[in-house]
């Protein structure tokens, strides 16, 4: 019998010993070799207690202690390193051995088998099985959510784009006689501003900033492409100035790029930014 017994002895720290060589290899996290060696003994001293061999079930710690004698053996006499000098190993398995020695007196010696019962068997299946459907529905909730938001902001952005596309269209039909320029490549720039400028400033505010200005003659922004100006000036005189303005930016400029254009016309980021959104709708729209 106590052949027998140092023989299992042998074979499990043998195998043990691969396992943790692995463990090494592959995870850097000092834990894993706690953890997995736990779980690697709990497994033997399992199916030891089943052909009833109380002793090794009951000193299961001594698997990890002759794993240890392998691997100083195997550190000093092949690999030609000092064990006791590797301070990563010392942790490892000082850690490890604290587990594994609580295991053994609070747990494995405490109960005839760590596997569970065909009752306690029943059990734990029930409770996965509970525990795969309450996953399942809350996988299939978040999935749900995730599909309304984006479905939410598909139409929130199909909105915005209808809305963009219907100004787009009034002004052209409005002023498209006074959009005129030497250089084609500036008419969706022209038409992003002039939708950007007359959402923020509507033609009814755009008549209370005339009114305002015939009682204090204060210079301000006028006209639908709200040009700063001493002086009254009406839409059409606002778009011609803004025109000119662009043609001599783009004229001036060696790289050519809308954002390019933007940035010199705007000389601020977040109207830039607005104003590229526009001009992306609207450029897709000429596509079509």
């Amino acid at each position: 019998m106590e052949i027998q017994i140092l023989f299992i002895y042998f074979m499990a720290s043998s195998l043990l010993f691969f396992i943790l060589n692995y463990i090494k290899n592959n995870y850097e996290n000092v834990i894993h070799y706690g953890i997995v060696t736990c779980i690697y003994l709990l497994v033997v001293s399992g199916i030891i207690s089943n052909i009833n061999i109380n002793y090794f079930h009951n000193s299961i710690y001594v698997i990890y202690l002759l794993e240890l004698f392998l691997r100083i053996f195997y550190e000093n006499m092949i690999r030609d390193v000092n064990f006791f000098r590797d301070r990563e190993y010392l942790y490892r398995y000082a850690i490890s051995l604290i587990l594994i020695i609580l295991m053994n007196v609070l747990f494995i010696d405490h109960v005839k088998s760590v596997f569970p019962s065909i009752n306690q068997l029943k059990l734990m299946i029930w409770i996965g099985i509970f525990g795969y459907v309450i996953f399942m529905f809350k996988s299939n909730i978040n999935i749900y959510l995730k599909k309304r938001e984006v479905s939410k902001n598909n139409n929130k952005n199909d909105i915005v784009k209808e809305s963009i596309i219907i100004s787009y269209a009034k002004l052209k039909n409005q002023y498209g006689r006074m959009v005129r320029s030497r250089y084609s490549e500036l008419f969706p720039v022209i038409y992003s501003i002039m939708v950007y400028e007359n959402k923020n400033r509507p033609s009814i505010f755009r008549r209370l900033d005339y009114l305002l200005y015939r009682f204090d003659g204060k210079g301000r922004r006028f006209g639908i492409m709200q040009i700063y100006s001493k002086y009254y000036i009406d839409d059409y005189h606002s778009i011609s100035i803004a025109i000119r303005r662009l043609e001599k930016i783009y004229y001036s400029m060696k790289k050519k790029g809308d954002r390019s254009i933007l940035g010199e016309y705007y000389k601020k980021d977040s109207c830039v930014r607005e104003v590229m959104k526009i001009l992306r709708v609207i450029r897709d729209f000429d596509k079509k």
